[in-house]
């Protein structure tokens, strides 16, 4: 398992491994050509978009294994801040 922090000093578009993202799920992956290593992720983006869908299912909200590895909550943050703004909005 990577942290989150790691892969984004170390391994974002860094050291060979160059960032892609699936355009149907809308997440980033990294492939290192050389390595032949894929490291698959969430980034910001990515957990915006997941909360979106909760949002635009109706669905009751959110779960995830663990977020230990997001030592600045950025990837907590966008989920919350995605959600917290959907329901501002809901009760105006």
């Amino acid at each position: 398992m990577f942290d989150y922090t790691d892969l984004k000093t170390n391994y974002i578009s860094k050291n060979g491994y160059t960032r892609f993202e699936n355009e149907v799920a809308g997440v980033p992956y990294l492939y290192n050509e050389k390595t032949k290593v894929m490291i698959s992720y969430d980034d910001a983006q990515s957990m915006q978009l997941k909360a979106k869908y909760i949002i635009d299912q109706g669905l009751g909200g959110a779960m995830f294994w663990e977020f230990s590895s997001d030592r600045t909550n950025e990837l907590l943050g966008s989920v919350y801040n995605t959600l917290n703004l959907s329901t501002v909005h809901e009760s105006k």
